[in-house]
């Protein structure tokens, strides 16, 4: 099947281009320097959003899942969808859902097999007790799942980004990342990274120490450099240590600036209904371009 240009890139071919220089969105200071850097050439500036003028937070967090390791898939694609990131990811859904049903929230990933397990063990656990039924209703901004290429059309107040792919068990890692290693991968990360309102929580199974910059390619180089900026340089050589769970603290201290993700399995700019217990959706020939 062929590859669908975006409108944008068909666009720009013969519409003449004229640049915003100045972002007026709540931005983690670290996102909007490197934004800025690989993306903007410096050119950009940034307004301070007014909640930060009152209480300065940090809009992103990051944690390594030290056991997210699996078997290789076929192919080249990697180990997908750990268990353990699967089962951590979970973990934080049902505990925003439980501390913030106010804030609206959603899952983001690189890999659709991860999408599509996050969003079944929420489906399972729903089942099985119940637990905050009501977060994960339909409404104008409910819970949603989704992999990179359908996420142009989601935000959310918190967003959870958990990448889905892991190493094998002996401690290996492969270079590609999904939709971050695909010829518009970099567009991908922006994309995946600016979803959130106000905070982007990065779940990981690979740790920058697991790989090497040189063998990565477009949006996931990115990913590499965002996770040294976000674990500290020390963990370029030591592996951080992923929390146990979600404490009152920890929890707190990333809900009060992030969206949150939810599984969807419908791709941006289309309308979506729900029946039962699945999705059904209408797909448009392009996607949205992001923005920043």
């Amino acid at each position: 099947m062929a590859e669908l240009e975006s409108a944008f890139d068909a666009l720009s071919r013969v519409v003449d281009q004229r640049g915003l220089t100045s972002v007026r969105r709540a931005m983690d200071p670290r996102l909007f320097n490197y934004l800025n850097s690989a993306f903007y050439d410096g050119v950009l500036s940034r307004l301070p959003h007014a909640s930060e003028l009152v209480s300065p937070t940090s809009g992103m967090s990051a944690e390594y899942v030290e056991d997210g390791v699996g078997v290789l898939t076929a192919g080249t694609e990697g180990v997908q969808a750990p268990s353990a990131e699967v089962q951590r990811t979970v973990d934080l859904v049902f505990a925003h859902a439980t501390r913030h049903p106010e804030r609206s929230l959603a899952v983001v990933t690189a890999s659709a097999m991860h999408a599509t397990r996050v969003a079944q063990a929420v489906q399972r656990r729903l089942r099985e007790n119940g637990e905050a039924a009501d977060f994960f209703a339909p409404g104008r901004e409910s819970f949603r799942v989704v992999e990179l290429h359908r996420a142009a059309g989601i935000e959310r107040d918190t967003v959870i980004f958990s990448l889905g792919f892991g190493r094998t068990t002996s401690g290996r890692s492969t270079p590609n990342l999904g939709a971050l290693s695909e010829k518009d991968g970099r567009q991908a990360f922006v994309r995946g990274m600016t979803r959130a309102r106000r905070h982007t929580h990065i779940v990981t199974s690979i740790h920058p120490k697991d790989t090497e910059e040189r063998r990565l390619q477009y949006g996931a180089r990115d990913m590499y450099r965002m996770l040294e900026l976000l674990f500290g340089e020390s963990t370029t050589s030591e592996k951080a240590q992923a929390p146990a769970s979600v404490t009152d603290d920890a929890a707190d201290a990333w809900s009060r600036t992030s969206p949150t993700a939810w599984v969807a399995r419908v791709p941006p700019c289309t309308r979506t209904t729900r029946t039962s217990s699945t999705w059904s959706r209408s797909r448009t020939p392009s996607p949205c371009p992001p923005e920043l």
